[in-house]
């Protein structure tokens, strides 16, 4: 006997079998036949990664980059997801020559995976990498000890932590000469999430500029490393802009698209309709799965219909799951004792789970660029995965309104830049801006208005009216575990910011993040159409032939 394809009547070209397609879709893992032989370095640094080549001639390249690079450099390195950047940071991290590599990581979850993996790959299973909140005080403190004294080699921490706790053991490294890299990863999240809810990401930029500055002082200046899996010409620009210019920039890329994937797009006139849908497709699909939902109320709806259909396997992730819960989580998915999460878009971001098979959207991505990082990650393992994105009329507005984050005019921005004026700390010509500053037309403070205070920050050092920045701690900063101050630092380049001023200098700049915001939407949009070139839309993303920073051999 044989079993036929699953064949729904609502995907559109599901007739033909959605199983039988993918199993027929060309799919290939390695670039180059026989692989890539790796660099004989490599191994004895790592030497329990159990694989002889890199994954192709661009991860070579990337790796050869990292080590050889100028000191003081910074490298942009954007490779596929699967493609091996953690090599990329890692192997040069453990390298000869002793010192402490700060990996900055946008998740808890990440940071204990990238522990995870360190320990996988050099057979040190009992030293702590992760400095994190739910790492316990006595390691935290043990951490912070052995970067004081330069000789932790890898700490693996997230923005929140780099510009608060860490900060000063990463000064007193720096004054010893003993930072040997700078690594961000998920770097695409400086501009996604930096200038919007996170203003670590940016405070971030700031600290790296003055701890090279010190670093450099006293010895050889660090390196820098921007790991990406998906970069864009707007986003490479500001991540020049704001992590480059203190060095030669260099760029190690293979921008090919994700081979795995097939999609399939579908859409509903209702609600119930996507859920039966849904709920039909992930009976068919191989697992693991990750359904995809645009906010926590969301996530739990569904995980509810499939608790309600018989999924027993499930979990539901989201922003309001509480940390232990999102570890526990993570651990049963890739043992298998869960093969199916609904999630919100922070779920799997970076952490290696190779088998997944299917990515189902039960909303629509508010960019391109989301729904192809969600997608890729299924299938890292190289063999085939499934898209499936279902949805509503009713998706289009949250998704407009996630994409297009308000962008200050200068009636607005002036009041908040006068209220982050009148409660800065001025030391220098550095301005500390405390982003609980109170505008005089606001009542109180709120979340909200820490977040027209990034945009309005972020706005003005694009269009270079000001300049991230530090200021150097003090020997009473030393212990700072468990404070938590929201404040940004940046120098004052003696221009005041008038209204004239902002029409003339912010206005563009708030313009051009419009239109960015508009094109990277509208390609989402455009994924919609029945029979759309899904792929061709994806490259068109990233073609980075609009930037106008990287350097010009790319």
């Amino acid at each position: 006997m044989e079993a036929e394809p699953w064949k729904p009547r609502w995907l559109d070209g599901g007739e033909s079998g959605v199983d039988s397609v993918v199993v027929d879709a060309p799919h290939h893992r390695v670039e180059t036949p026989g692989g890539v032989p790796i660099d004989p370095f490599v191994p004895t640094v790592l030497p329990d990664m159990g694989f002889a080549t890199y994954a192709s001639k661009a991860h070579r390249q990337a790796v050869r980059k990292a080590v050889a690079c100028a000191p003081g450099s910074t490298v942009i390195v954007n490779l596929p997801t699967g493609a091996g950047k953690s090599t990329v940071a890692l192997a040069p991290a453990f390298l000869h020559t002793p010192g402490t590599s700060v990996f900055v990581v946008p998740t808890i979850a990440l940071a204990f995976d990238q522990e995870r993996r360190v320990r996988e790959l050099t057979g040190n299973d009992h030293e702590c990498f992760a400095f994190t909140s739910d790492t316990p005080l006595d390691v935290r403190r043990e951490i912070l000890a052995s970067i004081y004294g330069g000789h932790k080699t890898v700490v693996f921490i997230a923005p929140e932590s780099a510009t608060q706790s860490v900060a000063p053991p990463l000064f007193a490294a720096a004054e010893l000469g003993a930072l040997k890299y700078f690594v961000v990863d998920e770097s695409h999240l400086v501009d996604q999430w930096g200038t919007e809810f996170r203003p670590e990401y940016q405070a971030m930029a700031g600290l790296r500029s003055e701890l090279l500055e010190v670093q450099s002082e006293n010895g050889e200046p660090f390196r820098t490393l921007l790991m990406t899996a998906t970069l864009g010409s707007a986003t490479a620009d500001l991540l020049v802009d704001w992590f480059g210019g203190s060095g030669p920039v260099e760029l190690a890329m293979s921008n090919r698209l994700r081979p795995e994937p097939s999609y399939w797009v579908s859409g509903f006139n209702l609600e119930s309709e996507r859920s039966e849908a849904m709920i039909e497709a992930l009976s068919h699909l191989p697992r693991p799965a990750i359904v995809y939902c645009m906010t926590p109320q969301q996530a739990r709806e569904r995980h509810a219909e499939l608790s309600s259909a018989g999924f027993k396997r499930l979990a539901v992730f989201h922003g309001k799951t509480r940390s232990t819960g999102r570890r526990e989580i993570l651990e049963d998915f890739r043992s298998g004792q869960t093969d199916l999460v609904v999630a919100t878009s922070a779920f799997g971001l970076g952490v290696d789970i190779a088998d997944v098979r299917t990515i189902v959207h039960a909303c629509i991505p508010e960019t391109i660029d989301r729904y192809y990082q969600e997608v890729g990650r299924a299938g890292r393992d190289g063999a085939p995965s499934i898209s499936v994105l279902c949805w509503t009329e009713r998706d289009k507005r949250p998704a407009w309104r996630f994409s297009h984050p308000t962008t200050i005019k200068a009636n607005k921005g002036l009041r908040y830049w006068d209220a982050l004026l009148r409660k800065a700390d001025i030391r220098g010509n550095k301005l500390v801006l405390r982003l609980n500053a109170k505008p005089v037309h606001i009542e109180q403070g709120n979340e909200e208005v820490e977040r027209w205070h990034i945009r309005t920050i972020s706005l003005l050092v694009r269009a270079g009216l000001l300049k991230l920045s530090w200021v150097r701690p003090t020997d009473g900063d030393r212990d700072t575990l468990g404070t938590e101050t929201r404040e940004l630092a940046v120098e004052d380049l003696n221009q005041p910011i008038t209204e004239e001023v902002w029409e003339r200098s912010v206005d563009p700049v708030r313009q051009k993040v419009a239109a960015e915001a508009d094109r990277t939407h509208n390609l989402m949009i455009k994924v919609l159409s029945p029979g759309a070139a899904i792929c061709e839309l994806i490259h068109e993303a990233y073609d980075l032939r609009n930037s106008t920073r990287l350097p010009s051999d790319r």
